[in-house]
């Protein structure tokens, strides 16, 4: 609804003054920082926003996190077709060895399952991931991948509006995929290897079925593994809130326990991120209502969070924001579908038309497989 994002600080529509030159300065930066081709070194080398003095060591788990390389949906959907699951298993397995024994690989499982496309459903990968089912029914790695499909079918026939606003189909939509999900997630967890990334999406389907039983369950289990699990701290994060029935009481305990993860694991800093643009930045509706510039961020949060902030940017018409925002989210996910619609829209009319054609170039070539982000390079290189 357009009205909830409409700024709402001391005076109803008001905002902080923007300077005109911080966009200049900042595109200067990024544009160095995108000739480096490593993908770590890139990312460490891109400006923070303006205004902003992220942790350091936050900032660079992050860069680390999304830079390590990971199965892509392409390789993964080859290797299933080739009969080849036990590679995978394998594969995965390694992913998971290295998220729970070294201290430098936090969240290697969680991002490998989400840079495999298991988090974004579609026909192609839906019909992989049973393929691999079939090839491999012993696997708990096919089945966490087989509930995250689910998971996401079932947020997507929800849609993203609230509950007054949801129509009998979506739900009765939501709560068949939801059931397969469970189903699947509910046999992971019996099985060994225990795979921590399961109870983030667990927790996730319980809160939008009002489980609360199972939620708490969910969110028990996943942090008796693995405590500072960061998929299991996000999703709490993002929906402990008051537009899930939470409160910033209990997202401001949540935020002290992740500033105390972050001594030992640096990339909590993200949770902190993400907590504290929902804290101090958004009121109820998720409306922008502090009345400083949305680039104005304590800690670095997620990429999707930057995409959704860009977002609003970009609605409420605050353009060179939005693209700040978008570039940041793919410092660190060149594949981020949201904030490469924005800077689709908002790059060339700022100016910046050659860097926006490398980015979506870039993103196309570095998430091969993935229909999503291939479908939206797509349509704005059309366009330029």
């Amino acid at each position: 609804m357009t009205a909830a994002l409409s700024f709402s600080a001391t005076a109803p529509g008001t905002q902080a003054p923007w300077d005109e030159s911080s966009l200049a300065t900042f595109m200067h930066k990024v544009e160095v920082a995108s000739a480096i081709a490593d993908p770590l070194q890139r990312c460490l080398h891109m400006p923070d926003p303006p205004k902003t003095n992220w942790n350091r060591d936050g900032v660079a788990a992050y860069c680390r996190y999304h830079a390590v390389p990971a199965m892509t949906p392409a390789r993964f959907q080859s290797l299933i077709a080739q009969g080849k699951g036990a590679v995978v298993d394998r594969e995965f397995a390694g992913y998971l060895h290295a998220q729970m024994t070294d201290p430098k690989s936090p969240g290697r499982l969680d991002h490998a399952m989400y840079e495999a496309g298991f988090h974004d459903a579609s026909k192609r990968t839906r019909a992989a991931i049973d393929a691999w089912k079939k090839q491999r029914p012993d696997s708990p790695f096919a089945l966490a991948a087989s509930g995250m499909q689910y998971y996401d079918a079932a947020a997507n026939a929800r849609g993203g509006g609230f509950a007054g606003e949801t129509s009998d189909s979506q739900w009765a939509g939501m709560h068949a995929n939801a059931a397969l999900a469970r189903q699947d997630f509910d046999r992971a967890a019996g099985m060994t290897p225990a795979i921590p990334s399961i109870y983030a999406d667990m927790y996730g389907l319980a809160i939008m079925t009002s489980d609360h039983a199972y939620a708490d369950s969910a969110l028990d289990r996943g942090l008796a593994l693995e405590p500072a699990n960061l998929s299991l701290r996000l999703v709490r994060a993002g929906m402990t809130g008051p537009k899930w029935g939470g409160s910033r009481a209990l997202q401001e305990d949540q935020r002290t326990q992740a500033r105390a993860l972050a001594a030992a694991n640096p990339l909590m800093w993200v949770v902190v991120g993400r907590l504290s643009i929902d804290i101090e930045k958004l009121d109820a509706l998720d409306a922008p209502n502090d009345g400083r510039p949305l680039t104005e961020l304590r800690e670095v949060p997620t990429a999707s969070d930057l995409a959704h902030l860009a977002g609003t940017g970009r609605l409420v018409g605050h353009g060179e924001e939005a693209m700040i925002l978008a570039v940041e989210a793919l410092r660190f996910d060149s594949g981020q579908v949201g904030a490469l619609e924005v800077i689709g829209v908002v790059g060339p009319h700022q100016g910046y038309a050659a860097w926006t054609k490398a980015a979506l170039k870039r993103a196309a070539a570095e998430h091969p497989g993935a229909d999503d982000v291939t479908e939206v390079s797509q349509k704005w290189l059309r366009q330029l």
